[in-house]
């Protein structure tokens, strides 16, 4: 799935129920456009519906890399908040940014 250009992949381990976040409309065009090195580092997702009131759009991750699932064992396990959807959103937006100015540069 991610072999492109012989850069490594990230192993991802699947999460049901998905995580859900929303993101405004640029922010999902960026999304658009890095999907494929975002899938690169072991996170899945699928666009879901754009919201007129809020003028964002959800979006529902179904995969996530294995270490942020080991984290979220141990955080549980020490009866600590859950930390998965900060992790995800933090790790798209960097991977986005990241991506995005390696092609300005």
């Amino acid at each position: 799935m991610c072999q492109k250009k012989d850069k490594p992949c990230i192993k991802s381990s699947s999460v049901s129920p998905p995580l859900e976040f929303t993101l405004f409309p640029e922010e999902v065009r960026l999304l658009k456009t890095f999907q494929t090195e975002i899938e690169r580092i072991g996170i899945r997702f699928v666009i879901g519906e754009y919201s007129q009131v809020s003028q964002e759009t959800t979006i529902l991750v179904h995969g996530v890399p294995s270490v942020f699932v080991e984290r979220e064992v141990s955080e549980v396990k020490r009866r600590r908040p859950s930390v998965a959807i900060s992790n995800v959103k933090v790790n798209v937006m960097l991977s986005i940014f990241l991506d995005f100015n390696q092609l300005l540069n």
